[in-house]
């Protein structure tokens, strides 16, 4: 299918021509413009900054004590092999002159403030990963100036000359290449990956680089000869998956140069944990019952005060030697009491051998907002439905999800009206409202709305106005546009 689909923006229409190849919609991809700044040594470099009596030496940010942690090491104390999370004592051993500042997370965060105003004069469209990190889309922004590497070079230089910090930056067009192109060239680097580079570049990058795989899964990876891109990207989807599991897919898509996550100014929490390094590493049961039920009660107060609601609880347990174990488990209720949740982490935690294995710290967290299981199987049976092709109309799934990335791009926030989405989905409506029975237009559109926007509410909102729309086919376009004016 080919067609030419007019998009309403303002005054103007844009023609924007899609075919059913392949190829057009990777052009759309590699048409975003990413950004993923990384401040370089942040905790550490901030004290050096205030400090001046610290700059040029080794300095951790943490406690020097038995049980402490590092925080962050300046790129002097890194030469030494000292790293963030690493315990003090051996930050110590390979580093005997190392200098230990208590943190000062107040002043972290303000910095942080300021480093985002800087984003802010550029674009709007920035998703926060911690206090020293961030992706941006800049694919429309604010000052028109057509190349990301520019606007990289700029956020660089003033937080340099504003907040005399070093940042990284790494340029693509998606977010899987940026965050490792900021990484490529540390510290004060500024790297670009271009789509006509992209696939040359990860054949060389070592498996460990790739984002979500840790050491542990590095070697798993090892064991079955993937030691590096090139390697991985032979790799089917099937035996990935299979190896893997859900993450197999996220590895084979970017083994070929595909994210297609969108950078997400606005986070939605997926999860609230606490956890506690202990004094001393214990290995009997009954301190480590007592230590959990702490840690349950701290879960309890954080849910109460964020309003946080989910259905799954994980127990994370670091031993002595820092080796770690998670154990999960998903109710069919929300987890929001202790008369819940103690029970339930007691059972995780017989299934952890910890007698010969002293612990050094224990955590819990509850994650995965609770939906209602009706709501949610409609919508699982509803994908499953579509996807093995007992939707009739397969005409209209195939122009759906060869337009996947176009979808995508008009509900992109950089886009000036956000009801663009809504305004194409009418387009289509429109296109095969007389060619298929409406039922089966509205399962389609359902899933793909679905699809991009992960909210339930909003979906049949869209649906239940685009029903209206198929019954009611003489209503103004304007009319129905104006419904769309709401937030995302």
């Amino acid at each position: 299918l080919g067609m030419e689909i007019h998009i309403a923006s303002g005054n103007s229409r844009i023609p924007v021509t899609h075919t059913d190849s392949i190829g057009s919609d990777e052009r759309i991809l590699m048409e975003r413009k990413i950004i993923h700044i990384d401040m370089d040594a942040f905790y550490a470099s901030v004290e050096q900054r205030d400090n001046p009596e610290l700059r040029g030496i080794p300095l951790a940010v943490g406690h020097a004590e038995e049980r402490g942690v590092v925080a962050a090491a300046s790129y002097e104390a890194r030469k030494f092999g000292v790293r963030s999370a690493m315990s003090s004592q051996r930050a110590k051993r390979l580093c005997p002159q190392l200098t230990f500042v208590s943190g000062r997370m107040d002043v972290y965060k303000a910095v942080s403030r300021q480093i985002h105003e800087i984003f802010h004069e550029y674009t709007d469209i920035v998703e926060p990963l911690s206090l020293d990190e961030a992706f941006l889309d800049v694919t429309e922004n604010k000052q028109n100036i057509p190349l990301a590497v520019d606007i990289a070079k700029a956020i660089k230089q003033k937080i340099r000359e504003e907040l005399h910090l070093i940042a990284s930056a790494g340029v693509s067009y998606n977010k899987f290449l940026a965050k490792i192109a900021s990484d490529y060239r540390k510290p004060d680097g500024l790297c670009t990956i271009h789509p006509s580079q992209a696939e040359e570049f990860i054949k060389r990058l070592p498996i460990e680089s790739f984002w979500g795989i840790g050491p542990v899964t590095a070697q798993r990876m090892h064991s079955l000869g993937i030691h590096n891109g090139e390697q991985l990207r032979a790799c089917s989807q099937e035996m990935l998956t299979r190896q893997f599991g859900k993450a197999g897919i996220l590895y084979y898509e970017f083994s070929r140069g595909i994210d297609l996550r969108p950078v997400e100014a606005v986070r939605i929490r997926k999860s609230v944990g606490c956890e506690h390094t202990l004094e001393k590493d214990i290995s009997q049961q009954s301190s480590v019952i007592i230590e959990l039920y702490h840690v349950a009660t701290e879960l309890i107060e954080r849910l109460q005060r964020t309003g946080f609601k989910g259905n799954t609880l994980t127990l994370k347990i670091k031993f002595h030697d820092f080796n770690q174990k998670t154990r999960s488990i998903t109710q069919s209720h929300e987890l929001t009491t202790l008369a819940e949740i103690l029970p339930l982490a007691k059972g995780l935690l017989k299934d952890i051998e910890y007698t010969t294995h002293p612990i050094r710290l224990i955590g819990l967290s509850v994650s995965n907002p609770y939906e209602k299981n009706e709501e949610k199987a409609r919508w699982e049976q509803l994908s499953f439905s579509i996807q093995a092709g007992t939707i009739v109309g397969k005409e209209l799934f195939t122009f759906f999800n060869r337009n996947l990335t176009f979808l995508y791009r008009l509900s992109h926030p950089s886009f000036q009206c956000p009801h663009q989405l809504f305004r194409i989905i009418l387009d289509i409506i429109k296109h095969f409202g007389n060619r298929f029975p409406v039922d089966d237009l509205l399962d389609v559109v359902t899933f793909f709305i679905y699809r991009y926007m992960h909210c339930i509410r909003i979906t049949e909102k869209i649906v239940h106005i685009s029903q209206n729309f198929l019954i009611g086919p003489n209503q103004k376009d304007t009319d129905i546009i104006s419904i769309f004016s709401f937030q995302r």
